[in-house]
C-alpha cells in the first residue's frame, strides 16, 4: 500500500515530509453530499464553487484537526470509508455528530481542538474530516486527513490535456497565492505564449475556453469591486485536482520548452529522473 501511493502520487510535500494535493469531492457523491449537506446548516457562507479541497497523507495515524486563524471556526468528524458516514452519530435522532472547532470560543474543549491541542487516531478505513470558513477568505476549506495505514487511495483524474492547456491550469493553480499573484500570473501566460489572462469581455482566450468546456475553468459570474474580474477564469475544485503535478522549476525550465515547442501536442511531462512507469502507474 505504502509502494502504490508512493508511486501513483508524484505529489508536493510539507515541510515535514508529507505529500498533499487537491481533492476531487465529486469523486465521491457520498462523501461530497456528506461535507455539504450536512455542514451546509451550520456554516453561513458555504459555497460549492469557492470550496478548495485539499488531502494530506499523513506520516502517522494522528488526526489533529485546527485551524490557523482566529477568524475561522469550522466542523470536524471521522468518516468511515466503507460507508461514508460519520463515525460518531445521535442513535436517538440518527443523525451525523460533527465536532466543533473555534479558537475564539468560551467553551475549552472547542477552543482548544481548533488551536490544534486535541488528537484522535484514525482506523485504516478511516478519514480524518475538517470543513473550515473564515470570514476573512473568499472561500471555504476542507482538508482530508489520510492516515499511514490506510485502505483508501485516492486516484486524481486524468483528463486529456495539450501542453498549452495543462500550463494554464498549473499556473492559475499553483501561483495563486500573494497580492501579486495575479501579475506573476500574466508574466507567466506571456512566457509560455498562451495568450493572454483576461475576462471574457476583453476577448476569448481558446485555451481557456477549452478549459472551461472540460470543467476545469469556470467564468466567474459574481460583481465585484474590480469590474475586470467578473468573467475572469477560475479553477473549479475539479481543475484543482486535475491540475498537473510537478516542481516549479521543472516548470518553468523543461516544460516551458515543451509547451513553447508543442503546445498543442498531448500533455505527457516527466521530469528528469522518474521513470514513466513510476510516475503514472503502480
Amino acid at each position: 500500500m505504502d509502494e502504490l501511493w508512493e508511486k501513483v502520487l508524484k505529489m508536493p510535500t510539507t515541510m515535514q515530509g508529507e505529500k498533499y494535493g487537491y481533492f476531487n469531492l465529486a469523486a465521491f457523491p457520498e462523501l461530497e453530499d456528506l461535507v455539504f449537506n450536512e455542514s451546509g446548516k451550520w456554516m453561513d457562507r458555504f459555497n460549492k464553487e469557492r470550496t478548495m479541497v485539499r488531502w494530506f497523507k499523513r506520516k502517522n495515524n494522528i488526526f489533529r484537526p485546527r485551524l490557523v486563524s482566529n477568524t475561522a471556526r469550522g466542523l470536524y468528524g471521522k468518516v468511515n470509508i466503507n460507508n461514508w458516514q460519520l463515525r460518531e452519530r445521535d442513535v436517538e435522532y440518527d443523525e451525523a455528530i460533527w465536532g466543533e472547532m473555534d479558537r475564539a470560543s468560551q467553551i475549552p474543549d472547542i477552543r482548544d481542538v481548533g488551536s490544534g491541542r486535541a488528537t484522535w487516531t484514525l482506523n485504516p478505513d478511516e478519514l480524518g474530516v475538517s470543513i473550515i470558513e473564515d470570514v476573512k477568505r473568499p472561500y471555504q476549506s476542507v482538508v482530508i486527513d489520510i492516515p499511514a495505514d490506510t485502505n483508501f487511495i485516492y486516484m486524481p483524474e486524468i483528463v486529456p490535456l495539450t501542453n498549452a492547456e495543462a500550463a494554464a491550469l498549473y499556473i492559475r493553480t499553483y501561483y495563486d497565492t500573494g497580492g501579486a499573484a495575479l501579475k506573476q500570473q500574466r508574466k507567466l501566460f506571456a512566457d509560455f505564449g498562451l495568450g493572454d489572462l483576461v475576462n471574457i469581455k476583453q476577448g476569448e482566450n481558446p485555451i481557456i475556453m477549452s478549459l472551461v468546456e472540460k470543467g476545469l475553468f469556470r467564468l466567474n459570474r459574481q460583481r465585484l469591486k474590480d469590474d475586470n474580474l467578473k468573467g475572469f477564469p477560475e479553477v473549479t475544485p475539479r481543475g484543482r485536482a486535475a491540475a498537473p503535478d510537478m516542481d516549479k522549476p521543472d516548470f518553468v525550465t523543461g516544460f516551458k520548452e515543451q509547451v513553447l515547442e508543442n503546445p498543442n501536442d498531448d500533455f505527457l511531462f516527466i521530469p528528469e529522473g522518474i521513470k514513466e512507469d513510476d510516475w503514472f502507474v503502480a
